[in-house]
């Protein structure tokens, strides 16, 4: 997992607030598709109703620990970030994270942070890489997640195209496990997002239990991300 302190993070996200930028292109896709995607009847999840900045594909992998109880506990996440909002409105990305799953799981190689698996995802979706999700230790040592997009995409090069941004609710993902949840988080610091979502997960839960002092595991996973209110 990538480390970088939380104040060295906090410092970047700091200079990229008085560094001149370049405004990144918004997305063609529409408000309500995220809102559509979100179960009828929850109230944790509320999609806004503004246009997303970026609609992106996540691949990569949950990370895991087994605790003294024999229960797995998160250590985070390391994922390849891709642009699919040019795929919209077409029926590839209704899908994308399904398949996107499958070409992932063969896929011979773990790190998502390959150059083969970006080549690959390249060819057969006309998807291109935006940035990189990973996580950081807040100094009470919890994980923080971040999203990084400062050098792919648009945004490259703009020292402010990162967030750091801390849960505000979460839901089972309604086609249930071992698809991980869905959630909403918020900013805490960085101009890329105000809010990012978590939705159409693939897979990403681990095992039900697990034997203590066993080795650290590594899940697969894809899902979508929705990035809102970016100032990039």
């Amino acid at each position: 997992m990538l480390a970088l302190s939380f104040l060295r993070l906090l410092l970047l996200a700091t200079a990229g607030l008085a560094a001149p930028s370049r405004r990144a292109t918004i997305s063609s896709v529409p408000a309500s598709v995220l809102a559509q995607l979100l179960p009828q009847g929850q109230q944790q999840l509320v999609a806004p109703t503004d246009t997303p900045s970026f609609v992106t594909l996540g691949v990569g992998n949950q990370n895991y620990t087994c605790s003294s109880s024999g229960n797995y506990t998160s250590t985070g996440a390391v994922v390849q970030v891709f642009d699919v909002a040019p795929l919209s409105p077409s029926s590839e990305f209704s899908k994308i994270e399904e398949d996107a799953f499958a070409a992932w799981t063969a896929h011979p190689c773990d790190n998502p942070y390959e150059q083969n698996l970006a080549q690959e995802f390249q060819a057969k979706f006309n998807v291109s890489v935006s940035g990189q999700h990973y996580f950081i230790a807040n100094p009470d040592g919890s994980l923080a997640p971040v999203w990084d997009f400062r050098t792919d995409g648009p945004t490259k090069g703009n020292p402010g195209a990162i967030v750091v941004a801390a849960v505000a609710g979460d839901i089972p993902s309604p086609t249930g496990p071992p698809n991980v949840d869905w959630v909403e988080l918020t900013n805490v610091s960085g101009k890329l997002a105000s809010t990012v979502f978590r939705v159409n997960t693939v897979a990403g839960d681990p095992p039900p239990s697990c034997q203590p002092g066993s080795p650290d595991i590594q899940v697969k996973f894809t899902c979508k991300y929705f990035l809102y209110g970016s100032q990039v």
